[in-house]
């Protein structure tokens, strides 16, 4: 494990020595640390009681620690902590951008039977050739509609149990590259750096073909009749992990999303960066 890139040498210029450093990160960190349990508890206004949905303001958090962290410490510590979760504050603010710009572009909008919202013509369109794609991949069978026409409960509201397996999956994406980041920011301040700057190249990418190609996914491609019957799982099955309160963040956050941000799947793409991710740090034997 290589050591964090972090000195104790007080700021050139400072009057405070590091010992009275140290004194003041503690102290911010107390102050941080109930701000957060206010936050989780009664909520800080404007903000609803709980974890907050909005990555923004999750990454104005972490940055927040982040500059607090670096207090009297070396001002490439403040620099590294700019840089790397501001590329991702841009690259989220880009993506949560192009619900609305993706509708504008694309032609006409188009109705989708039982569904609240309209989705661009050219994403239906796009649909069509991927899941073509998707049959040629499943021999045959569309992958989503053949797992759940073996798997899926339709009956059944609450959901089998071994469906926490694949909610928690699910749930992965949102946080798991984010967490790899806070770990790397206490160990290793380049690498870190390198982490956060590889996540955003990758959203930004995601961005320019989510303008490029938009693409239905598979669940508003049934009530087009371009596929089977397919239903929006989600993460209906956490309630058997008395998690419910994750059931209702993704259900928040999914009616704020880019619906038509099918293709590529930064699902996959951020599945495939974790894995290479440990995979190089793995030992000899895996």
């Amino acid at each position: 494990m290589s050591e964090p890139t972090t000195t104790e040498t007080a700021i050139p210029d400072s009057r405070l020595s590091p010992a009275q450093w140290r004194l003041t990160r503690r102290a911010a960190f107390v102050v941080y640390a109930a701000l957060v349990a206010v936050q989780l508890t009664a909520g800080i206004p404007p903000l609803d009681p709980g974890l907050p949905v909005s990555p923004i303001i999750l990454l104005g958090w972490f940055g927040l620690a982040s500059a607090i962290w670096s207090l009297g410490r070396d001002r490439r510590e403040l620099v590294y902590a700019l840089i790397g979760w501001g590329s991702l504050a841009v690259a989220i603010r880009l993506y949560s951008a192009t619900r609305g710009v993706v509708d504008n572009w694309w032609g006409s909008p188009v109705s989708v039977p039982g569904h609240p919202s309209t989705i661009p013509e050219q994403s239906v369109t796009n649909a069509r050739w991927v899941i073509s794609i998707d049959r040629v991949i499943g021999f045959g069978n569309n992958p989503s509609q053949w797992l759940q026409r073996h798997l899926y409960l339709s009956g059944n509201e609450r959901g089998a149990r071994w469906e926490v397996v694949t909610a928690l999956t699910y749930m992965s994406h949102f946080f798991v590259v984010y967490v790899v980041a806070i770990v790397q920011w206490l160990r290793d301040r380049r690498e870190w750096l390198r982490w956060v700057l590889t996540l955003s190249t990758m959203m930004l990418l995601g961005v320019i073909l989510y303008m490029l190609v938009p693409t239905a996914p598979p669940w508003l491609a049934a009530p087009m009749e371009l596929v089977g019957p397919v239903n929006r799982v989600g993460t209906r099955s956490l309630h058997y992990l008395h998690l419910n309160f994750a059931d209702r963040l993704w259900k928040k956050g999914a009616a704020s999303t880019n619906e038509v941000a099918a293709f590529p799947s930064l699902h996959f793409g951020f599945t495939v960066m974790v894995s290479m991710y440990f995979w190089k740090r793995a030992r000899p034997w895996l």
